[in-house]
Protein backbone atom coordinates (compact mmCIF):
# COMPACT_ATOMS: atom_id res chain seq x y z
CA UNK A 1 0.00 0.00 0.00
CA UNK A 2 1.11 3.60 -0.32
CA UNK A 3 3.27 4.98 2.34
CA UNK A 4 1.42 7.84 1.45
CA UNK A 5 -2.31 6.84 2.00
CA UNK A 6 -4.59 7.14 4.61
CA UNK A 7 -5.50 4.15 6.05
CA UNK A 8 -7.95 2.89 8.43
CA UNK A 9 -6.32 0.13 10.37
CA UNK A 10 -9.09 -0.67 13.00
CA UNK A 11 -6.44 0.15 15.94
CA UNK A 12 -7.87 2.17 18.73
CA UNK A 13 -11.10 2.31 17.13
CA UNK A 14 -12.69 4.20 20.00
CA UNK A 15 -9.81 6.76 20.19
CA UNK A 16 -10.08 6.82 16.42
CA UNK A 17 -13.92 6.72 15.68
CA UNK A 18 -14.52 10.80 15.95
CA UNK A 19 -11.68 10.98 13.10
CA UNK A 20 -12.98 8.52 11.11
CA UNK A 21 -16.46 9.49 11.20
CA UNK A 22 -15.88 13.30 10.62
CA UNK A 23 -13.42 11.74 7.12
CA UNK A 24 -16.06 9.53 6.27
CA UNK A 25 -18.76 12.03 5.75
CA UNK A 26 -15.90 14.50 4.11
CA UNK A 27 -15.67 11.69 1.66
CA UNK A 28 -19.00 10.37 1.51
CA UNK A 29 -20.47 14.04 0.26
CA UNK A 30 -17.18 14.47 -2.59
CA UNK A 31 -17.07 11.02 -4.07
CA UNK A 32 -20.53 9.73 -2.60
CA UNK A 33 -18.44 6.75 -1.14
CA UNK A 34 -16.58 6.12 2.01
CA UNK A 35 -14.65 3.89 0.62
CA UNK A 36 -12.35 5.54 -0.80
CA UNK A 37 -10.74 6.58 2.46
CA UNK A 38 -7.98 3.86 2.74
CA UNK A 39 -6.76 4.66 -1.09
CA UNK A 40 -6.59 8.42 -0.70
CA UNK A 41 -3.09 9.98 -0.58
CA UNK A 42 -2.53 12.10 2.13
CA UNK A 43 -1.19 15.04 -0.37
CA UNK A 44 -4.80 15.52 -1.79
CA UNK A 45 -6.74 15.50 1.63
CA UNK A 46 -6.27 19.77 2.24
CA UNK A 47 -8.21 20.26 -0.99
CA UNK A 48 -10.55 17.05 -0.30
CA UNK A 49 -11.54 18.70 2.73
CA UNK A 50 -12.04 22.56 1.28
CA UNK A 51 -14.67 20.77 -1.73
CA UNK A 52 -16.52 18.66 1.12
CA UNK A 53 -17.10 21.65 4.10
CA UNK A 54 -17.70 23.65 1.18
CA UNK A 55 -20.68 21.42 -0.15
CA UNK A 56 -21.50 20.79 3.85
CA UNK A 57 -22.13 23.95 4.58
CA UNK A 58 -24.99 24.33 1.69
CA UNK A 59 -26.47 21.68 4.22
CA UNK A 60 -26.36 23.92 6.70
CA UNK A 61 -29.86 24.89 9.17
CA UNK A 62 -30.23 27.70 10.90
CA UNK A 63 -32.52 28.10 13.52
CA UNK A 64 -34.97 31.00 14.07
CA UNK A 65 -33.03 31.88 17.34
CA UNK A 66 -29.76 31.42 15.78
CA UNK A 67 -30.79 33.70 12.92
CA UNK A 68 -32.29 36.71 15.08
CA UNK A 69 -28.96 36.49 17.34
CA UNK A 70 -27.73 38.13 14.20
CA UNK A 71 -30.13 40.24 12.78
CA UNK A 72 -29.91 44.34 13.34
CA UNK A 73 -33.71 44.38 13.90
CA UNK A 74 -36.53 41.85 14.16
CA UNK A 75 -37.99 40.57 11.07
CA UNK A 76 -41.63 39.38 9.87
CA UNK A 77 -41.92 35.58 9.43
CA UNK A 78 -42.65 36.08 6.22
CA UNK A 79 -38.96 38.08 5.46
CA UNK A 80 -36.92 35.21 7.54
CA UNK A 81 -38.58 32.61 5.73
CA UNK A 82 -36.96 34.59 2.34
CA UNK A 83 -33.77 35.34 4.40
CA UNK A 84 -33.43 31.33 5.00
CA UNK A 85 -33.34 31.29 1.25
CA UNK A 86 -31.14 34.14 0.31
CA UNK A 87 -28.28 32.65 2.98
CA UNK A 88 -25.36 31.49 0.82
CA UNK A 89 -23.20 28.25 1.46
CA UNK A 90 -20.16 30.79 3.19
CA UNK A 91 -19.41 33.81 4.83
CA UNK A 92 -22.93 33.42 7.01
CA UNK A 93 -23.02 35.92 9.50
CA UNK A 94 -21.85 38.51 6.99
CA UNK A 95 -24.20 37.17 4.87
CA UNK A 96 -27.08 37.55 7.72
CA UNK A 97 -26.47 40.85 8.09
CA UNK A 98 -26.25 41.97 4.34
CA UNK A 99 -29.56 39.79 2.93
CA UNK A 100 -31.68 41.01 6.30
CA UNK A 101 -30.35 45.09 5.29
CA UNK A 102 -31.54 44.23 1.56
CA UNK A 103 -34.81 42.57 2.57
CA UNK A 104 -35.54 45.35 4.91
CA UNK A 105 -34.49 47.99 2.35
CA UNK A 106 -37.18 45.97 -0.30
CA UNK A 107 -39.74 46.18 2.82
CA UNK A 108 -39.67 50.00 2.94
CA UNK A 109 -39.78 50.28 -0.89
CA UNK A 110 -42.36 47.88 -1.01
CA UNK A 111 -44.56 49.71 1.32
CA UNK A 112 -43.33 53.46 -0.34
CA UNK A 113 -44.65 52.21 -3.72
CA UNK A 114 -47.51 51.18 -2.65
CA UNK A 115 -49.05 54.52 -1.43
CA UNK A 116 -51.38 56.09 -3.85
CA UNK A 117 -50.65 59.01 -6.08
CA UNK A 118 -51.83 62.23 -5.59
CA UNK A 119 -51.72 64.55 -2.36
CA UNK A 120 -53.29 64.00 1.05
CA UNK A 121 -56.37 65.51 2.11
CA UNK A 122 -55.43 69.47 1.60
CA UNK A 123 -56.96 70.50 5.10
CA UNK A 124 -53.96 69.00 6.69
CA UNK A 125 -51.75 71.55 5.61
CA UNK A 126 -50.66 73.62 8.34
CA UNK A 127 -52.79 71.31 11.14
CA UNK A 128 -49.63 71.40 13.40
CA UNK A 129 -48.39 74.94 13.45
CA UNK A 130 -49.61 76.29 16.48
CA UNK A 131 -47.64 74.34 18.64
CA UNK A 132 -43.49 74.99 19.29
CA UNK A 133 -42.74 71.75 18.95
CA UNK A 134 -44.05 67.92 18.54
CA UNK A 135 -44.19 66.83 21.93
CA UNK A 136 -46.39 69.30 22.81
CA UNK A 137 -49.14 68.65 20.28
CA UNK A 138 -52.34 67.26 22.58
CA UNK A 139 -53.12 63.92 21.54
CA UNK A 140 -56.76 64.47 20.05
CA UNK A 141 -54.99 66.56 17.35
CA UNK A 142 -52.31 63.98 16.82
CA UNK A 143 -55.07 61.48 16.79
CA UNK A 144 -57.03 63.12 14.24
CA UNK A 145 -54.12 64.42 11.73
CA UNK A 146 -52.42 60.88 12.04
CA UNK A 147 -56.05 59.06 11.25
CA UNK A 148 -56.22 60.91 8.06
CA UNK A 149 -52.26 60.33 6.91
CA UNK A 150 -52.82 56.93 7.69
CA UNK A 151 -56.19 56.43 5.98
CA UNK A 152 -54.30 58.03 2.97
CA UNK A 153 -50.99 56.31 2.85
CA UNK A 154 -52.29 52.67 3.85
CA UNK A 155 -50.02 52.31 7.04
CA UNK A 156 -50.48 53.72 10.49
CA UNK A 157 -48.28 56.99 11.50
CA UNK A 158 -47.99 57.20 15.49
CA UNK A 159 -46.16 59.80 17.52
CA UNK A 160 -43.46 57.77 20.13
CA UNK A 161 -41.94 59.08 22.93
CA UNK A 162 -38.81 57.27 24.01
CA UNK A 163 -35.16 58.41 24.76
CA UNK A 164 -35.96 61.67 25.96
CA UNK A 165 -37.19 62.45 22.19
CA UNK A 166 -40.41 62.46 20.06
CA UNK A 167 -40.44 61.79 16.57
CA UNK A 168 -43.20 60.74 14.06
CA UNK A 169 -42.83 57.57 12.41
CA UNK A 170 -44.74 54.78 10.09
CA UNK A 171 -45.44 51.75 11.60
CA UNK A 172 -44.71 48.55 9.55
CA UNK A 173 -48.29 46.94 8.92
CA UNK A 174 -46.54 43.61 10.19
CA UNK A 175 -46.39 45.64 13.43
CA UNK A 176 -41.89 44.31 13.21
CA UNK A 177 -40.75 48.20 12.73
CA UNK A 178 -41.26 51.29 12.36
CA UNK A 179 -39.59 54.10 9.78
CA UNK A 180 -38.86 57.53 10.27
CA UNK A 181 -41.01 60.08 8.33
CA UNK A 182 -38.86 62.28 5.87
CA UNK A 183 -39.17 64.00 2.88
CA UNK A 184 -41.38 67.69 3.12
CA UNK A 185 -44.33 65.70 4.88
CA UNK A 186 -43.75 67.15 8.46
CA UNK A 187 -42.73 70.59 7.24
CA UNK A 188 -46.08 70.49 5.28
CA UNK A 189 -48.14 69.58 8.75
CA UNK A 190 -45.94 72.37 10.43
CA UNK A 191 -47.22 75.04 7.62
CA UNK A 192 -43.52 75.29 6.38
CA UNK A 193 -43.82 73.99 3.05
CA UNK A 194 -46.33 74.36 0.60
CA UNK A 195 -46.52 71.10 -0.96
CA UNK A 196 -45.84 67.60 1.19
CA UNK A 197 -43.91 66.41 -1.63
CA UNK A 198 -43.83 62.60 -3.07
CA UNK A 199 -45.37 60.46 -1.00
CA UNK A 200 -43.17 57.95 -1.69
CA UNK A 201 -40.21 59.87 -0.34
CA UNK A 202 -42.20 60.12 2.92
CA UNK A 203 -40.46 56.76 4.55
CA UNK A 204 -37.58 56.94 5.60
CA UNK A 205 -34.98 54.78 6.90
CA UNK A 206 -35.82 51.85 9.38
CA UNK A 207 -35.33 52.14 13.24
CA UNK A 208 -33.18 49.42 14.43
CA UNK A 209 -33.08 50.83 18.20
CA UNK A 210 -37.07 50.99 19.00
CA UNK A 211 -37.93 48.11 20.68
CA UNK A 212 -41.44 47.40 19.42
CA UNK A 213 -42.98 44.62 22.28
CA UNK A 214 -42.58 47.12 24.68
CA UNK A 215 -44.14 50.40 23.49
CA UNK A 216 -47.03 51.51 25.53
CA UNK A 217 -50.29 52.72 23.50
CA UNK A 218 -51.43 55.42 24.88
CA UNK A 219 -53.81 56.88 22.41
CA UNK A 220 -54.83 55.30 18.80
CA UNK A 221 -52.03 57.20 17.18
CA UNK A 222 -49.24 58.04 20.85
CA UNK A 223 -46.86 55.53 21.67
CA UNK A 224 -44.50 55.74 25.20
CA UNK A 225 -41.53 54.28 25.75
CA UNK A 226 -41.22 53.63 29.29
CA UNK A 227 -37.87 54.51 30.91
CA UNK A 228 -35.89 51.63 32.35
CA UNK A 229 -36.27 50.55 35.54
CA UNK A 230 -33.77 51.51 37.76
Amino acid sequence: MNDNAIEDTGQDSQANLPVAAVLDRILTVVSGSPAARPRMPVAELPDVIDIALTALSRQMLLSVPGLLRMLPGPLSTAELDRLRELIPASSVRDAVRENVFMLIQDRRDQLASAIAAGEPPSGLAGALHEWPSLEAIPAQVIAEVCAQLSQFVGMRIVRVHGYGVTHLYFEDPTKVRFYSVEGDLTRWLRGHSSTPGLPADWIGEPVYDLPADELVETSPHDLVLPDPAP
